[in-house]
């Protein structure tokens, strides 16, 4: 079954009629919870051995609550003193940004503008997160830059994604990338879609992944109904509590608790989300019945031309669904309940990708929609030499095109 091509229909059984019991190990949730289950293993039969284990491990747990809590004190006097220095916040004008513009910037509003709008684009099509904005607007385009070893290092990432923002930026100001104005106008619209995205899932669109929203009024909640589902292992008294980066259940059409490439990324709401993205709060509508059409309202599809995928886009779905039912309150670089990393998951989820799309892995390709793609493709696919469907293509050929750019060479598909 391709998932990004697949026919199958999504279940309309509400995701919290699959829920589980509170897992009571969950340091996330309850400081408390690890302390009772050690002590609940001290009984009149447990070992020497063992005991001295369960008291050492109560030591360490006791240790390490002191230590967050000075930490917590101290953070709290640090905001307080940084609250008294800065005073009263005022309101900021709208597109202020052009006074800050150096004399060298012509059309400074105009190109600010431009930026802003090239942000939001970058973070539908390409990620939601820059995998390092300390360094990424100082770089220079490396001209050994090899696209095969993009994930091979920080170093190598940061020249990818460079160039991937060099799609989007406007090309009158990609030499000025450097002055803070016109970076800070990108990264205003990369940091506005996120939001825009985060309030969408767990808002209009959230009747369509459940019959029953009540099930995400809390983080607790959220995390009773839907850890498992996320990869969640409870912690053991010697590994804490994790999220696996690949063994979560929704992102896979057919899982089987191991990684199998030949489902990743295909499941089914990871094609809701990607409806509903560009084709506002109800694109899921239908989507699974052969019905799901293109609004007449000014869409994110209709407002860039979007007619096909890109890997950046599959991997903005996936981490959008594992913190759709996350147990955390905001989409952030780094989840403030589960710890989950969701920077990292992208640049995991995009190497896996990109990888195979390098080395000319079938089962990449099947992530691409043809035109029969409940999301929308609008050409017959063209057949190659031997008998496949996918032409590969050298440029980037739209915004949501999955073909690569001129600077990078890795072949990536058309339909």
């Amino acid at each position: 079954m391709n998932g990004w091509t697949s026919g199958a229909v999504f279940s309309s059984t509400p995701m919290s009629s699959r829920r589980r019991q509170r897992t009571p190990d969950s340091p996330e949730r309850d400081p408390l919870a690890d302390v009772h289950n050690l002590i609940g293993q001290l009984t009149p039969s447990t070992s020497p051995r063992r005991f001295r284990e369960i008291r050492s491990e109560l030591q360490l747990r006791a240790n390490d609550a002191a230590a967050r809590d000075q930490e917590k004190d101290e953070h709290i006097v640090d905001l307080e003193t940084q609250a008294l220095e800065i005073g009263p916040p005022r309101k900021r004008r709208r597109l202020n940004r052009e006074a800050d513009a150096p004399p060298n910037m012509p059309n400074a509003k105009q190109l600010l503008r431009l930026a802003t709008h090239a942000g939001r684009r970058f973070a539908y099509l390409s990620s939601f997160f820059f995998y390092d904005e300390s360094v990424i607007w100082t770089l220079d385009l490396s001209p050994s830059f090899d696209p095969v070893t993009e994930f091979e290092n920080s170093a190598n990432r940061n020249q990818g994604q460079l160039r991937e923002i060099q799609l989007y930026f406007p090309a009158q100001g990609w030499e000025l990338r450097g002055e803070s104005a016109l970076h800070a106008s990108f990264s205003h619209g990369v940091d506005g879609n996120r939001t825009l995205a985060r309030n969408r899932m767990r808002g209009e669109s959230l009747k369509h992944f459940t019959d029953d929203p009540s099930v995400f009024d809390s983080s607790d909640s959220r995390f009773d109904a839907f850890a498992e589902y996320l990869g969640y292992h409870p912690s053991t008294p010697t590994r804490r509590a994790r999220y696996s980066v690949l063994k979560a259940e929704y992102l896979y059409d057919e899982f089987d608790g191991t990684i199998n490439l030949a489902h990743l990324f295909r499941g089914h709401v990871l094609l809701k989300i990607g409806a509903c993205l560009i084709r506002g709060p109800d694109g899921a509508q239908g989507l699974f019945d052969g019905a799901s059409v293109s609004p007449q309202a000014s869409t994110i599809e209709r407002r860039y031309g979007i007619t096909h995928t890109t890997p950046g886009f599959i991997a903005n779905c996936a981490i959008l669904a594992l913190f759709l039912f996350s147990a955390d309150p905001q989409f952030v670089e780094k989840g403030h309940v589960t710890k989950i990393n969701y920077r990292k998951r992208h640049i995991e989820f995009s190497n896996r990708i990109r990888t195979a799309m390098a080395k000319q892995k079938g089962w990449v390709r099947d992530l691409f929609p043809t035109r029969r793609s409940r999301t929308g493709a609008k050409r017959e696919p063209t057949p190659t030499a031997d008998g496949g469907i996918l032409q590969p293509r050298r440029h980037y050929h739209t915004p949501l095109g999955c073909s690569a750019s001129p600077l990078n060479t890795i072949t990536m598909y058309d339909e």
